[in-house]
Formats: structure tokens, C-alpha cells, sequence
């Protein structure tokens, strides 16, 4: 995750199009390659389940990490957010694929949407202790 002591890179800034990235990680958290999934208006980008999963199953990824920023500077996560993040979510229990976190970043700050939200809005298999190995 990007941290507040390191700048964000330009493509990530506030002032930029809405960006979606998934990065892919192996059981020992080393990171395996990142795809830029989407690219978008200001305010939206379509992501396809598709794309990230083909990467994660020919990287042989244990898990993923999705991000995508926020132009407006808003680390609240949309209703569309929310969704999508469900959706991603049971398209990796399909494929035992764990989506590890879907974060919004901004230009000063991010934000996790797995973490955030109360436990029932999203399948027992995004709790982290259902993956010790990510942990």
C-alpha cells in the first residue's frame, strides 16, 4: 500500500482521469506485476472481472490487491465502489483468488474499502484471518 511518507506517483494525483490498477501477489507478499485494468473520465472507469483474473491465474497470483484513485480528492468509496468491490470479490472465490484489498487513492492520502466497511456487506472469504498466508 502507498504510504503517506512516500509521494504518490503522478498518475495517482487528484488532478488526473480515474485510474484502475490491479496488483498481483504471491503467497510470501512479494509482488508478482501490476496491470493497469482501466482507464476512465473523471468521475468513473469499467472494469472488466475478466482482464484481472486472466492476469492473476497466468501470473499465478495467490492474491490481489485492487486500487483506483479518486480525482475529486474523496476517500469515500461510491455506492458503485462498493459493488464492484463485491463483485471482485466473488469472482476471486471462484477462482480462490482472494481479493486482499480494493483501496481509493487520492492525492495526499488512500483509503481501504475491505477494511472500512462493516464485516456482512461482503463475503466471510475477505476476512483476513481466511488468510493467514497474507497476512
Amino acid at each position: 500500500m502507498l504510504s503517506a511518507a512516500r509521494p504518490r506517483p503522478p498518475q495517482y494525483s487528484a488532478d488526473t482521469l480515474e485510474k484502475f490498477v490491479a496488483l498481483y501477489i504471491n503467497r510470501r507478499y512479494r509482488l508478482l506485476g501490476s496491470k493497469l485494468v482501466s482507464q476512465g473520465g473523471f468521475s468513473a472507469t469499467v472494469v472488466d472481472p475478466r482482464v484481472i483474473f486472466k492476469e492473476a491465474l497466468l501470473l499465478n497470483a495467490s492474491a490481489v490487491t485492487l486500487a483506483h484513485n479518486h480525482p475529486g480528492g474523496s476517500l469515500t468509496p461510491s455506492d458503485h465502489d462498493i459493488e464492484l468491490t463485491q463483485e471482485l470479490v466473488e469472482a476471486g472465490r471462484l477462482f480462490r483468488i482472494p481479493v486482499a484489498e480494493h483501496v481509493i487513492v487520492t492525492r495526499d492520502h488512500e483509503h481501504g474499502i475491505i477494511a472500512s466497511v462493516p464485516p456482512n456487506r461482503f463475503s466471510p472469504m475477505t476476512k483476513r484471518d481466511n488468510f493467514p498466508h497474507l497476512i
